[in-house]
């Protein structure tokens, strides 16, 4: 009797344990007590606080270690005669690229001494209107700058499109180079919704007369 009785309770303890093993292992089976999460400020100081107040307490005691210096930035504007140097030089090079351009646009002998002589004339009188366009009374009236720029990128690009349709050759080797520098310089210096409302302008005008830009 004593086996038997051992053996029933075995089996139910078994049978038990295999009950409370698919009961955990079965996510729908636990129960979460909700609850609303601690919203209380810590009673304590914060590791932040701490390292916050050893700063200061820090930067009290050494301020030299502490001090900030004052560097100047790596950016830093060439100033109204460097820049003007670089633009001028950089323009005198587009000068000479399309003064050289158009002599083979029409199959002409490149006169290199004729293209020389003009990119040396260039190049001064270049840095002039630049220096006067970078100096600080020009600084000053910024929207009346953007004016000029617009004007100037529309006349020259819309006459250089015109003498290209309409007049012979060797005016337009005359006046092309100097046109389209002017061109490209007022659409650099220009801010981009004066740039774009130009374009416009310009594409317009093609269209609307009829003139090819080849």
């Amino acid at each position: 009797m004593n086996d038997e009785r051992h053996a029933r309770n075995r089996k139910e303890r078994r049978a038990a344990a295999r009950e409370e093993a698919r009961k955990s292992s079965d996510p729908s089976s636990v129960e979460i007590k909700l609850a609303q999460p601690n919203r209380s400020k810590p009673k304590t100081k914060t590791l932040l606080e701490i390292a916050e107040e050893k700063r200061a307490q820090l930067e009290k005691e050494h301020p030299d270690k502490f001090k900030i210096p004052e560097h100047e930035e790596e950016d830093e504007s060439l100033g109204p005669l460097g820049e003007s140097i670089v633009y001028s030089v950089a323009l005198s090079i587009i000068h000479f690229t399309l003064d050289i351009l158009v002599f083979y646009q029409y199959r002409r002998e490149v006169e290199w001494k004729e293209i020389f002589i003009r990119a040396a004339r260039v190049l001064p009188a270049l840095w002039c209107i630049l220096y006067l366009f970078r100096t600080k009374t020009a600084n000053h009236v910024p929207l009346l700058k953007q004016m000029f720029f617009f004007t100037l990128s529309i006349s020259s690009g819309c006459y250089l499109i015109y003498s290209g349709n309409k007049n012979g050759y060797y005016y337009v080797m005359q006046t092309a180079p100097a046109l389209g520098t002017l061109w490209i310089w007022s659409c650099v210096e220009m801010q981009l919704a004066f740039a774009v409302a130009h374009v416009i302008v310009v594409v317009v005008y093609t269209w609307w007369n009829g003139f090819t830009t080849f």
